[in-house]
């Protein structure tokens, strides 16, 4: 039997409620600070909307790490996990020269989905 975050896991059957209630995740309020390694953003021009604002696909691939204090052993998601999000952003540039642009991107991220390490689909 699998022991994850303090939860007895048999092979085939976990309690989902137990994986998601709000004594598991972060508190309301409370703050996490990632610093992110160089990363790579890609994107596409792919139309003009119906209001004829310019519109791109995007992709951003990179590593984030947690500044400050570490994590506390056994708590948060587990090791090779998946996290899935729905990000709702503006971002904001600055160009200061022909090849270089200050960004600063702000929003709101919505866990819509994980897969535990054995997972197949998506919960």
């Amino acid at each position: 039997m699998r022991v994850w975050g303090g939860i007895k896991m048999g092979k085939d059957v976990m309690n989902v409620k137990k994986l998601i209630t709000p004594k598991r995740g972060m508190r309301v309020g409370g703050k996490h600070e990632w610093e992110y390694t160089p990363g790579t953003w890609t994107e596409e021009k792919i139309k003009k909307n119906k209001k004829g604002e310019n519109q791109w696909k995007f992709k951003y691939v990179q590593t984030k790490h947690r500044t400050g204090k570490v994590a506390p052993k056994g708590s948060g998601f587990p090791i090779e996990g998946r996290l899935l999000w729905d990000l709702k952003a503006k971002q904001r540039a600055v160009k200061r020269d022909a090849n270089t642009y200050d960004i600063i991107t702000e929003g709101i991220k919505t866990q819509k989905g994980f897969k535990l390490p054995k997972d197949k689909k998506w919960r």
